[in-house]
């Protein structure tokens, strides 16, 4: 399928703060009730209805660090949410890279341009943490939570000291904070910006483009987590082609009819898989 959809943007549902000289904060809200992938998928058996249910995505630079704030609708251990920060270099390269999560979608070529999160409940509350490094056959490379990626495929993610590693006992952890939130339930998690010098320069840069992405998949213990996420088939309403995206919610689509095109795939291989690149079609430009 072409990943080059204009979708109708729908401006009241993105909500941006005033920005101050050299300070972001963008809030993000997300339709809710929109957690059916291409409009079939539905959720397997013993997951919490709502559990990759999307209602906000938010960020903001807060003196040296830098923090990423995701709502979902029931934030339970099956949860999983990605987001992938990327330059400008990244958004105008034509070549794409997978999305992180291995949820069989690409996005602008992050790899070594930019970063990406897979966000969930702190280890103390998810009996699934790490699940896909700690179950028995883990498919390719291991994807611990709560931690930055700055690599796909084998993942490679940064460690406590500012390097990159794929030794999970040295990533540097995010620490999921609760935050008070009306709509769903939030978690905050805050770094420091100075660990993306080397692969996200743009994030400590005021005047540097910055763009997201955003998606929600689940994990299910003794399930087929496929690369990372919950592989769907038809039992959830998807087909039983790999070339499915397993993504429940995307952020920043404008529209959940837009979402259900973004999501749906024709043809097989991998030309066919579904590929963000577009401001409000997925992506947003954050400055």
């Amino acid at each position: 399928m072409s990943g080059k959809l204009l979708a109708t943007s729908l401006l009241s549902i993105f909500v941006a703060a005033p920005l101050a000289a050299g300070t972001l904060k963008q809030d993000f809200k997300d339709v809710q009730g929109d957690d059916k992938g291409d409009g079939l998928y539905t959720y397997p058996a013993g997951v919490q209805a709502g559990s990759a249910d999307l209602c906000r995505v938010s960020f903001e630079e807060a003196g040296d660090n830098f923090a990423v704030t995701v709502g979902v609708k029931a934030f339970t251990p099956n949860t999983r949410v990605a987001v992938v920060l990327f330059d400008e270099a990244a958004y105008t390269d034509t070549a794409r890279e997978w999305a992180i999560g291995g949820t069989e979608m690409k996005l602008p070529n992050w790899k070594d341009r930019g970063a990406a999160f897979i966000l969930g409940l702190p280890a103390s509350q998810s009996p699934l943490f790490d699940i896909n490094v700690t179950q028995a056959t883990p498919v390719d490379a291991p994807t611990p939570d709560n931690v930055i990626y700055v690599e796909g495929g084998p993942a490679a993610w940064i460690a406590e000291d500012g390097s990159r590693s794929q030794d999970p006992t040295l990533a540097f952890r995010l620490q999921p904070q609760s935050v008070a939130d009306a709509d769903c339930q939030s978690y905050r998690y805050e770094f420091p910006k100075k660990l993306l010098d080397t692969y996200l320069p743009a994030l400590s840069d005021a005047s540097a483009p910055l763009y997201a992405a955003a998606y929600s998949y689940v994990v299910v213990e003794g399930g087929a987590n496929e690369f990372g996420a919950f592989e769907l088939g038809s039992a959830q309403g998807a087909s039983d082609s790999w070339e499915d995206a397993d993504v429940y919610d995307i952020a920043f689509t404008g529209a959940e009819t837009a979402q259900d095109q973004l999501l749906k795939v024709t043809g097989a291989g991998e030309e066919a898989v579904v590929q963000l690149q577009s401001v409000d079609a997925g992506i947003a430009r954050l400055r």
